[in-house]
């Protein structure tokens, strides 16, 4: 009945429509996605994107998604919908930094990201799925800096990656330092920006000075 009303409501039935409701998960056969998918493909990966939202969020069962799907406005979008449901997401990988420190505080809600993403006026709004998905952390030093935190293979734990002042500009020197030693006292890696010494960065400086004869 469901692919039935689909197929009635979503226009000109063709050949390519009929292979997209067959790559359809049934539970997402609507009008609104029939008439914003266009390949079986896409269908696939829109289920998958679906199977990725409800592993990370647990508000996001059957009924709420496929109610999402029927609400949806015309000018509405299956990816600001799938955004909608990620900024959700209850099922966080665990942090690297543990709740309590007086200095470095770790994010571990979505509620959190997205007040820093205002608060530091950055894009850190825009990348919630990559969280959701334990691609990366953040954490916040002295309310100074925000610390991206990049998981590293063969389940080794983390590594600092980067540390973002406001508006994505470098955060002062002073407050790196400190937040480099805090991630050195909790047995955080970082890469080591000091290998080679003074000497080869000299001998790099001359070489970059030598390419432009």
């Amino acid at each position: 009945m469901r692919s039935a009303d689909a197929l009635s409501q979503s226009g000109r039935i063709t050949v390519r429509k009929l292979e997209v409701l067959s790559a359809l998960d049934a539970r997402w056969r609507h009008k609104h996605t029939l008439t914003r998918i266009d390949t079986p493909g896409e269908a696939t990966r829109f289920n998958a994107a679906i199977e990725f939202v409800q592993s990370v969020c647990s508000k996001a069962d059957d009924e709420v998604v496929a109610a999402a799907i029927a609400a949806m406005g015309p000018s509405s979008t299956l990816p600001r919908l799938l955004d909608r449901l990620v900024r959700r997401a209850d099922r966080l990988p665990q942090h690297p930094i543990l709740v309590g420190d007086d200095e470095l505080r770790p994010f571990t809600t979505m509620r959190d990201y997205l007040e820093a993403s205002r608060r530091y006026r950055n894009c850190l709004a825009n990348k919630l799925d990559q969280v959701a998905a334990g691609r990366l952390a953040i954490g916040e030093y002295r309310g100074e800096a925000l610390l991206e935190f990049r998981p590293l293979t063969a389940g080794a734990g983390w590594m600092l990656w980067q540390i973002h002042g406001p508006r994505n500009f470098p955060a002062p020197l002073d407050v790196c330092e400190g937040a480099e030693a805090k991630c050195d006292h909790l047995g955080i890696p970082r890469v080591n920006e000091g290998a080679g010494g003074s000497r080869w960065r000299s001998f790099r400086s001359f070489s970059r000075e030598m390419d432009w004869d």
